[in-house]
């Protein structure tokens, strides 16, 4: 929506759609957000300070501008009435050394942020953090539905075709869906080495009892029964409805790190093969060490599940 209405002015100047992107990727990498009025703010100067998970500097907001450190110094060039109009309606950013202090000839950091996986700091900043990043995970779901789709093909042992499966799937959505009230806001499923989202067993709880529900409905679209429901005719309670076989979460999650990681694994090799013949881009080589650690994250964490 921002290039349609700078679209003309924009081509005028002979920027391309491509070249906004980038624009908009450079300045937002540098912006700073600011939770109370979820605005997003372009601070010249102490956006040039690298992060670093042990900062030797800190961002303050000052809401009480005449505390700032250097409003003396303003004083002497203009208006002092004028100042603080202005400075009542604005707040004002300080660069704040830590403790120790910073000594002479030393970088300035500060901490971009401390609980953000490698994902995050990749997306906003186009970079990943130096060393073992604590908050690191690895998404095993996308949403919802998909975590539907991954249980309900363990869960059913009998063959289903692909319009029978997509029709199960969307029946256990809807009743997930009307079940649940946070459904639709849960995203980005992830584990980590050692752990796994907190959203994780409630959402497997939630789609666990719609699955019985649905397939247990006479009027199912599927008629879902295990292989010997089928067969006989004496096994019509609910019991015959659902598999023998039960899915757990933690088989769940197992099942689709295992598949995560066979495809990263895949792809790992895939641009190996393309490196030797060819030169890698930064851009490539960044996204190799994201896949690495990904791989790295998935590792870990099906050791400590099968241990």
């Amino acid at each position: 929506a921002s290039y349609e209405v700078l679209q003309e002015e924009l081509q005028a100047m002979g920027c391309s759609y491509q070249d906004f992107l980038a624009a908009v990727q450079v300045l937002h990498s540098r912006c700073f957000f600011q939770p109370e009025t979820s605005c997003h703010m372009a601070v010249p100067g102490i956006d040039m300070a690298n992060h670093s998970a042990t900062p030797n500097a800190q961002v303050a907001v000052q809401h009480s501008p005449h505390a700032v450190q250097g409003i003396a110094a303003i004083e002497e060039v203009c208006d002092p009435s004028t100042l603080q109009r202005e400075c009542e309606e604005q707040s004002q950013f300080q660069l704040v050394a830590g403790h120790q202090g910073i000594r002479k000839g030393e970088e300035v950091t500060i901490s971009y942020g401390s609980m953000w996986p490698d994902a995050a700091f990749l997306l906003l900043f186009g970079f990943l953090p130096e060393g073992d990043n604590p908050q690191n995970n690895c998404q095993l779901f996308l949403d919802v539905p998909d975590m539907v789709a991954c249980y309900t093909s363990l869960q059913q042992q009998a063959s289903l075709q692909l319009s029978e499966q997509n029709m199960l799937n969307k029946e256990v959505c809807e009743c997930v869906k009307s079940s649940w009230e946070d459904a639709e806001g849960c995203r980005g499923l992830f584990i980590t080495k050692h752990g796994v989202d907190g959203r994780l067993p409630v959402a497997f709880q939630v789609i666990e009892d719609c699955f019985r529900c649905v397939a247990c409905q006479p009027s199912s679209s599927q008629g879902i029964k295990s292989k010997e429901a089928s067969t006989s005719s004496s096994s019509s309670s609910s019991v015959g409805c659902i598999n023998d076989a039960q899915v757990s979460l933690p088989a769940l999650l197992q099942h689709r790190a295992a598949q995560r990681l066979r495809a990263l694994d895949d792809l790992e090799r895939s641009e190996l093969q393309k490196a030797e013949r060819t030169a890698t881009s930064q851009g490539k080589a960044m996204a190799r060490a994201f896949r690495r650690r990904q791989m790295d994250v998935l590792q870990c964490f099906l050791k400590a599940a099968q241990s």
